[in-house]
């Protein structure tokens, strides 16, 4: 199991804009409050964000092999913006 991914309140808005994808991230990541993410199930949330945006995806709460993957690129992209940290 991954660590889990929460915000980092302290930073302003970052130099480069966040691409829709990085944002839908963010957005999953903020509501999910104090309790975080992990990168699997941060990864779900992208798949589903992409099945209804026409592409291949399923529903959040199923999880695929490459569910981590994709949830550990977009976490690793938002804490190289300063806006999430990695828990524990």
């Amino acid at each position: 199991m991954t660590g889990q991914l929460d915000l980092n309140l302290n930073v302003s808005v970052p130099a480069r804009p966040l691409t829709d994808r990085q944002q839908h991230a963010l957005d999953t990541i903020t509501r999910a409050g104090a309790q975080g993410l992990t990168s699997d199930e941060l990864g779900a949330h992208l798949h589903q964000y992409r099945r209804a945006n026409g592409g291949r995806g399923h529903h959040h709460d199923d999880r695929c092999d490459y569910c981590t993957s994709e949830g550990r690129q977009i976490g690793d992209a938002l804490r190289a913006h300063g806006l999430v940290f990695k828990r524990g």
